[in-house]
């Protein structure tokens, strides 16, 4: 497997797959209150948030497509705790 670089620190990627989670289509109330409390945690939690949705943003459409495509929130397990 090719070197893909640093790895993104564990809240960065769990802030990812809440990203992920809620922009799906098929997040519920029940993740929603699950986010509002990982969220509350910790200003870092915070401030993993705000880096998720700031590359998010960056990203914009072609992120967008391909999370279409692979639909990784399918697997958001394996995101956060690869």
């Amino acid at each position: 497997m090719p070197d893909t670089g640093p790895e993104l620190p564990l809240l960065t990627r769990e802030a990812i797959a809440w990203l992920l989670r809620l922009t799906s289509g098929e997040a519920t109330v029940e993740d929603a209150d699950a986010f509002k409390r990982w969220y509350s945690q910790s200003p870092h939690h915070a401030a993993a948030w705000s880096e998720a949705v700031r590359l998010w943003r960056a990203l914009g459409p072609a992120l967008r497509e391909w999370l279409e495509e692979h639909r990784p929130f399918e697997q958001l397990d394996t995101i956060v705790h690869s």
